[in-house]
């Protein structure tokens, strides 16, 4: 798998080229730029045979260094499509949402240029969910432990998940209970900017972009539409979860996986969740059904994800990082060091394991679900 935002964006739109079907393509392009001074840009691709009203929409790096393996699974998809062994139905068609997130993927990270989670931040009501989180009891728990276990969450520089950490973790699990601990570490926090898992108070330019370009690429009049956002990290090396969090999404995704393998996530469940599933069901323009989950294919524990987002977070946040570089200021950057520091390292290697095995296994078992996914909109009524 590429594990570079330009090699990963070459070969998707390559591919593209050959594709034996109408394939629409389109971009938006972000205020951002790589550290060779390249724009940043998000790509889209519409394919179909005739007319369909029925839509799989898959999207990819949400979380920036997670769209090695999501790119890697959208060209695997379509290589399929190129040598004939995977048929589009008439009534389907595919859209692909390319790197979502890429000046995370560029200069990976997970999050985006300010910070901040974008699977906590597809918020359509910023000012109302501020105000309400001031006496929710739920929220303001969470705060209360984030802000107790800060010495873990945002130490003052990388640890590398040493033996103390794993003990003070241990230990909090025990304190606080597996769910109340998990659900302050990765809840989408609104009160510390430059701190782990940062959502935002308002939405961010990804978002509201993406918002826009599927509002044009998806019909009004449209029938049915399944939503996958790609993700890497959480669960058993190799093993995929298929994460939901409203009850239509989870009957259609028990309908076609089975209900032993979907994950109702109710602590992001609801519009306060702010993941990108949800925010684009939310606000559909279609009269039709929308259903959406998040694949997950899990690389390790969840302690060892988190440890490793949070020390790239620290040392690229206690080193004074310039976010949004200019041209100018580019020139004088040592981008080599930057993105060959142990801290990157780490992260990509956490949530796209080098391993030949599980990189077969994964895009064996995404192949599948979208496979599977496909079929069940053909044929359902």
């Amino acid at each position: 798998m590429n594990r570079s935002l330009q090699k990963c964006r070459d070969f998707f739109l390559n591919l593209s080229s050959r594709v034996p079907h109408r394939v629409q393509k389109s971009n938006y392009e972000l205020p951002y730029i790589d550290f060779t001074g390249r724009p940043l840009s998000t790509d889209f691709l519409k394919i179909h045979k005739g007319s369909p009203k029925r839509w799989l929409l898959l999207t990819s790096g949400t979380h920036g260094v997670e769209l090695f393996y999501g790119s890697a699974l959208q060209s695997h998809v379509l290589k399929k499509i190129i040598d004939g062994s995977f048929q589009i139905p008439d009534n389907v068609g595919i859209i692909m949402g390319h790197a979502i997130n890429p000046w995370g993927a560029a200069w990976l990270r997970r999050v985006n240029v300010n910070n901040i989670d974008l699977n906590r931040n597809f918020i359509t009501d910023f000012p109302e969910l501020l105000e309400r989180q001031k006496t929710d009891p739920r929220y303001k728990e969470a705060k209360s432990i984030y802000l107790d276990t800060d010495e873990i969450i945002n130490p003052g520089s990388p640890r590398f998940s040493n033996l103390y950490d794993g003990a003070k973790i241990a230990y909090y699990f025990w304190k606080y209970g597996r769910e109340k601990f998990t659900y302050a570490m990765m809840f989408g926090q609104r009160f510390k900017s430059r701190g782990v898992q940062y959502g935002g108070k308002s939405m961010e330019i990804e978002l509201k972009l993406l918002q826009e370009k599927i509002y044009e690429l998806i019909p009004t009049d449209s029938e049915a539409v399944i939503h996958i956002d790609i993700h890497t990290g959480l669960g058993d090396p190799g093993q995929e979860t298929f994460i939901v969090t409203d009850e239509e999404s989870k009957t259609t995704t028990a309908s076609i996986f089975g209900e032993k393998r979907v994950d109702f996530n109710s602590l992001f469940s609801g519009k306060d969740g702010g993941l990108i599933i949800s925010g684009l069901k939310e606000t559909k323009r279609i009269d039709g059904k929308w259903a959406a989950f998040a694949l997950e294919i899990g690389t390790a524990p969840i302690n060892k994800t988190f440890l490793s987002i949070r020390d790239e977070a620290v040392w690229h946040n206690a080193n004074s990082i310039v976010e949004n570089f200019s041209k100018k200021e580019l020139s004088a950057f040592n981008s080599e060091s930057y993105l060959n520091h142990k801290t990157k390292q780490v992260l990509v290697e956490m949530f796209c394991p080098s391993s030949e095995e599980w990189q077969k296994s994964s895009l064996n078992i995404g192949y599948d679900t979208v496979n599977h996914t496909i079929k069940y909109l053909s044929a359902s009524k």
